[in-house]
């Protein structure tokens, strides 16, 4: 592996701790709160998150692999699952 990826492999991985460790700070009802980005709350932001980087998974497994595996449906669960946000973390922070 090159120095240059590395360093970017390193890089991702400092800054997933670092949302994860932001993320871990909230009380549940602190993610029904509105986040910058309106109409969404926090929750709905962590879901997005996870589900973004769980699309970027299937896409490099698929890149990795020829075995094609759509990344269209996460745009759904955004909207379904900001009340579960504690648990994706959770659920990230064991991967």
């Amino acid at each position: 592996m090159s120095v240059r990826r590395q360093e970017l492999f390193e890089a991702v991985e400092e800054s997933t701790h670092r949302l994860l460790a932001t993320a871990d700070r909230f009380a549940d009802g602190d993610l029904a709160g509105l986040s910058l980005v309106p109409p969404w709350t926090r929750g709905h932001v962590l879901s997005h998150l996870a589900r973004a980087a769980e699309s970027c998974c299937r896409l490099l497994h698929w890149a990795r692999t020829g075995e094609p595996n759509p990344t269209g449906r996460w745009r759904a669960d955004v909207e379904r699952l900001p009340g579960r946000a504690a648990r994706l973390v959770d659920r990230a922070d064991r991967r």
